[in-house]
């Protein structure tokens, strides 16, 4: 048996109703899950009375294979013997496995045969672009005003690609044409320093901000070359105090406004200069254009003209009243192509369910037949997803969610770790005992620090959600590691005329090389290829790619073709 730790132990033990684990990289989460389930089928649990919602079917597959094998360990009680033959009917399933499963139970509430297949990829796209041709073909024939505002501002594809990313997101939304109402109409039409949007203005200005301090920051670099020429430099503190000045303002208002509004001074003319001091007064000046750029885009919001902002507005309020008719119309005629050809996609087995659990009797037979919910990467579901749930565990039957903030990686899939979140904070609709599991046994401790020391610095609400807290920092768990391992980060910066994977093929193959030319004391290579592996983010796109631009540097690679690692 595993030795567990004290906070894993109280995962698995605790009695709560409402228990939120929020566990992170490497911890045991999914081991802890499956004690947890052994122990309540120990104390008497019917294992058909758990729902347990992984993210893949993969997943799905292996938890239940591995709940199967815990119980067999201890056959000799006949409680668990007996459940350890049950445990391959158990329901362990993704979030829309299940919603199928119950919309064919119960079509006749939603109106659907019982026999539809699953739509998705290229017949999902088809029919959707369909639809849109259809719909703008409908309100053309309306002569839509809000339409034809909207259709202005976009050529077709642009308009068809504004429409389907708006309509995926929203129908990750329990209510998603209500949602769509609310924010079209929220538009405000004068200056309204408190609303949603100019809030949005102000952090879209605190990141431009950021940006001069970046590009002034570089030039201040620059001065540090052997080619610099000093006649740059009292510009460069004038726009150094143009920047302060925004800055100040940004902060407090205590700022002139001659300040902010001056023209920029011009640099003095260099005379008499060699190829490198060119080089290096080109780079500056392309740094002092993106500069000033930046500046005038601030001061579009800091002095706006208030008839004309008005008049935007409304044209934008138009624009976005043609957005939701435009994808209320299409959406219409996607679920008429879906149903000629008896097909539902995975938003609709979300809505769908959902719709069917509002059904009092029906969602009473569901509630008392699952008493036990367990959900596994929970920080990866939607809002309609994580409305379900909800249903799911009503008042009555006991949730156990397990998910990590941080290992969020789904929001191209409108997951939104919010959720999760609002629910460790106390916050959430669902929120109860929230345990942490903090230590890492999957990876050495300089891995370890080393994310830390990186997230520490970058991970900001503003930007993820969460800050990275003394209480989030990975802990080291393995007691085997023995010696000190370096681990490098290596920053690329864009070079001109190289794309991204050229520039990463560089700097791999060089220190590939570099590996390869390490010796141990006696003068043998530490290192082989077949000693190193190469992750990648987007490996069933790229990696084809990176391995041509590997071996064309000389470095032999071997790449099976499959899909990401993450």
């Amino acid at each position: 048996m595993p030795v567990w730790t004290d906070d894993q132990q109280r995962v698995i033990g605790s009695s709560a109703e409402r228990l939120i684990c929020s566990a992170a990289a490497g911890s045991g989460k999914t081991a802890v899950m499956i004690e947890r389930i052994a122990r309540l089928i120990r104390e008497g649990a019917d294992p058909f009375s758990f729902l347990v919602i992984t993210f893949t079917n993969a997943a799905a597959a292996e938890m239940k294979e591995k709940i199967r094998t815990r119980l067999r360990k201890e056959c000799g009680d006949p409680v668990v013997a007996a459940a350890a033959e049950k445990a391959g009917a158990m329901e362990v399933c993704t979030i829309h496995a299940f919603c199928q499963h119950l919309i064919r139970q119960e079509f006749q509430i939603v109106g659907v045969d019982p026999f539809f297949q699953i739509c998705t990829g290229a017949q999902r796209e088809k029919l959707f672009a369909d639809a849109f041709r259809r719909a703008c073909g409908e309100l053309r024939k309306r002569e839509d005003g809000d339409y034809l505002s909207f259709t202005r501002q976009f050529s077709p594809d642009i308009a068809r690609d504004v429409v389907s990313s708006v309509w995926q997101f929203i129908m990750s939304l329990q209510d998603p044409f209500g949602w769509l109402e609310e924010k079209t109409e929220q538009l405000p039409l004068d200056l309204e320093q408190d609303h949603p949007w100019f809030r949005t203005v102000s952090r879209m200005m605190d990141g431009k901000l950021l940006t001069l301090r970046v590009i002034l920051r570089q030039q201040a670099e620059m001065f540090d070359e052997y080619e610099k020429r000093e006649e740059y430099r009292p510009v460069w503190k004038e726009d150094q105090a143009r920047v302060d000045a925004l800055c100040r303002w940004k902060e407090n208002g205590e700022a002139a406004r001659e300040e902010l509004i001056r023209d920029f001074g011009k640099l003095p003319p260099l005379k008499n200069l060699n190829d490198l001091e060119i080089a290096w007064r080109d780079r500056y000046k392309e740094l002092r254009t993106k500069l000033k750029k930046t500046v005038g885009e601030i001061l579009y919001w800091l002095q706006p003209d208030r008839e004309q902002t008005k008049k935007e507005f409304t044209g934008i309020r138009d624009s976005l009243r043609g957005l939701r008719k435009l994808t209320k119309e299409t959406h219409i005629a996607y679920e008429n192509n879906k149903a000629r050809i008896c097909a539902l996609d995975f938003t609709d087995l979300e809505h769908k369910a959902l719709a069917i659990l509002e059904d009092q009797d029906c969602l009473a037979a569901v509630q008392s037949r699952y008493r036990r919910i367990f959900v596994d990467e929970c920080q990866d579901v939607s809002s309609v997803q994580d409305a379900l749930i909800r249903k799911l565990a009503g008042k009555d039957n006991t949730l156990f969610m397990v998910g990590d903030v941080k290992q969020s990686i789904y929001r191209f899939r409108l997951a939104n770790p919010r959720l999760f979140q609002d629910r460790i904070t106390a916050k959430g609709p669902d929120a109860g005992e929230v345990i942490f599991l903090q230590e890492n046994f999957r990876s050495r401790p300089e891995v370890l620090e080393t994310v830390n020391t990186v997230f520490r610095d970058v991970m900001r609400k503003a930007a993820a959600d969460l800050d990275y807290t003394p209480a989030d920092e990975l802990r080291a768990g393995r007691v085997d590691c023995e010696g000190f391992v370096p681990v490098s980060v290596d920053l690329l910066e864009s070079g001109e005329g190289r794309n991204r994977l050229e520039r990463i093929a560089d700097h791999t193959a060089e220190r590939i090389r570099e590996l390869l030319e390490e010796r141990g004391p006696n003068g043998e290579r530490k290192y082989a290829l077949r000693d190193m592996v190469i992750l990648m983010p987007e490996v069933s796109t790229d990696g084809p790619k990176l391995t041509e631009l590997l071996r064309a540097r000389g470095v032999e690679v071997f790449f099976d073709g499959k899909g990401a690692f993450f």
